[in-house]
Formats: C-alpha cells, structure tokens, sequence
C-alpha cells in the first residue's frame, strides 16, 4: 500500500480535487493523507487534515487572498512535520499546495504537481503577481512530474524551461464508472443549464440578458460571489419564470439531473482573467458525459474540440451567442440527435479512470 499526501485549495464544488482523492483511495487502495485549504471567502470555512477521507485536525480563520496562501503553506509544513509515516508521492493542487512538499521533499519519495490552472496574472498588484508566478515556476521545475490539463499550459511551461519530459497531459473529465448509464437519445427541449461556481468570469449574466428575446429556459445549479448580482439581474429583467436557480447541491443530485435533461449545458466564460484561456472546465466534460451538447465562449481550449467535432456550439461574443440561442429556440429533433451522435463519438476521452492511471503508471516509475 503506497501512502500518499495530497494538499489542495478547494471549493464547495467538487473537481479535480476530490475525484483524484476518490480514485486513489477507491480504485489504487492508497493510504491517503489529505490537507484542504478553502480557495477563497466563499469556499469551505476550514484548512483541515484529513486521512482517508476522515477529518483529524482542523483550523478555521480568515485571511486576505495572497497572506492566506503563505499561511496555508505554514499551516501544510506544520502537518505534513506531524504525520506519523515517510509518504511515497506527494501531491500539490497548485504552486502554494506544492512548496511544503518541495521544502520537505526528504520525507517524500516523489512529488507530483498537479497544475489545476495556469496564469501569469493572478493577482492585481505587481510585486505581489510577480512572487506567485516565481513560486509557481520554482515549484514546476523542481517537481517530479507535472500534470497540466491543457496543451497550452505545456506549451507555456516549456517556454518557461521546464523540461518536456515530466510534463503529462493530463485533461479533467468524469469517473465513468460512477456515471451510471445514460441514456443517448432524449427528446429535445429548449431549455439550457449551467453547474459550477458562479462568478463574474464565468460569464453567466451575458447568457441572462439575452432571455428576454427568446422562449428558452435556464436552470443554475451551483453558487458564488457573483449570485446575489445574478438574481438582481433576472429580477431586473423580469426573468424570474424563466430562470430557476438551485443553489448548492450534491453533485450527484447534480448529474442525476443532467443525465435526464435534453437541452443545452452552459459553458460561458470571459477573458477577464487569464486563467480562463488555460483552464479545461469539468463541467464541460460533465455536460458531454451526460450526452448533453455544450455552448461555449471561445476562451478556454476545449472549445476548439466543441467546435471541430461539432459537440454543441462556440461563440466569441453576444452578437454570436444571441444568433447560437436564436438557432437552438429552432431546432429540431434530428438536429439535436445529431449532436449527441457525435458526443457519442469521443465521450469516451473523458474516463477519468483511464486519464489518472496514466498519472499512477507515471508516479510509480
């Protein structure tokens, strides 16, 4: 049994965190250690300390952003000095889940970082973005293997010198396994959904302001700091027949409800923040696993594979997007059942099961 520590910032929403600590303790029989960290004010309440799932010590208190991240650091040395046995892999979430390992790589037999997203302007203040970003590439050179979940972060690490070798494609996608069966053919129905955290980067009020135009329906599963402005907005425009929001749910609910819908997944995002052009949305794969085709904003990378395997739709701006919503108001059965043909086609890819074994083969060599 190899015994691994895994240190990660979350949110309330479950991603790639939580599906690759379920995979090694589920599917790989690892002793897992785990130190969580709350992404932000509106994530979980407490750092805590976890082994197999079960909390053993936990921390609670708030910090601006940027100190939270080098308090969390201390917080992840401190326990990561506690644990009672030599760990066989280590691995950080980010830059700032990656440095303790680094700093105590005597104790770690081999370090993984698992690079859930990529920026070079995470924060506002220069002197501040420019110590992020020197953490981030000391971390990636000195780890020994680097996943990213894009081309373009590879391409942009190696740019950086990291070397080829160690970096691993590694995408998001959905335990198939736990999926269930899903049904291929649906009855279309003019209605879209949106899952996931809702902030003003995601775009979400640009898909608002268009339903005034149009007879479609929306369902927002899901929360963040960009809610409140959100109801405001369908309050505003007198949406509120046409807009349902379900707040936080359990994921499985979640997906539950995506296996039985038959519209279209949203997945609209801006450039405000570059992350948005690097990251690989899970609820894009989420959306495709459930046979239901995506609209998506042109930003982030998957919506190339949208686009030339003809998933759903890809759009650059409202002016798109209004035609795309037109476009769907209109079709018709066949058409829709072409799109989901053509998920059928490559949802396969998105097996998280066949994706982070990879990333076991690679951690053991």
């Amino acid at each position: 049994m190899k015994t691994v520590i895994q240190v990660a910032h979350i949110t309330q929403t479950p991603g790639p965190v939580q599906f690759l600590a379920d995979y090694l303790i589920k599917e790989k029989g690892a002793n897992l250690y785990q130190i969580y960290h709350p992404l932000n004010q509106d994530s979980l309440p407490k750092s805590f300390l976890a082994h197999n799932q079960k909390i053993i010590k936990e921390l609670n208190f708030r910090a601006p952003a940027i100190i939270r991240y080098f308090i969390d650091a201390i917080i992840t040395s401190y326990w990561l000095l506690k644990l009672p046995e030599e760990v066989d892999l280590g691995i950080g979430m980010n830059c700032f889940d990656t440095l303790p390992l680094i700093i105590f790589r005597k104790k770690i037999k081999k370090i993984i970082f698992f690079s859930t997203d990529f920026s070079r302007k995470r924060f506002n203040n220069p002197l501040i973005n420019s110590l992020y970003v020197k953490v981030d590439q000391f971390c990636a050179k000195k780890a020994d293997l680097l996943c990213c979940n894009t081309q373009r972060t590879i391409r942009a690490r190696t740019s950086e010198g990291v070397d080829k070798k160690k970096l691993l494609f590694t995408p998001n996608g959905v335990f198939f396994n736990l999926l269930g069966k899903v049904n291929p053919h649906k009855t279309y129905k003019k209605s879209l959904f949106y899952i996931g955290y809702i902030s003003k980067e995601h775009g979400l009020q640009r898909v608002i302001k268009l339903l005034p135009k149009f007879d479609i329906s929306l369902v927002i599963a899901g929360g963040g700091e960009y809610e409140n402005e959100l109801k405001q907005l369908v309050r505003k425009l007198k949406l509120e027949n046409k807009v349902k929001f379900l707040g936080r749910i359990e994921h499985n609910k979640v997906i539950e409800k995506l296996k039985k819908f038959s519209g279209f997944g949203l997945a609209p995002y801006n450039d405000s923040n570059e992350w948005t052009k690097y990251c690989d949305p899970v609820k894009v794969k989420e959306y495709l696993s459930c046979f239901v085709p995506v609209i998506i904003s042109d930003v982030p990378e998957v919506a190339r594979l949208v686009g030339e395997k003809r998933l759903g739709f890809v759009y650059k701006d409202e002016k798109d997007l209004a035609k795309i919503i037109k476009l769907i108001t209109e079709m018709k059965q066949d058409e829709y059942q072409e799109l989901l043909d053509n998920i059928k086609n490559v949802r396969s890819s998105f097996d998280l099961e066949i994706i982070y074994e990879k990333i076991w083969q690679e951690a053991l060599k």
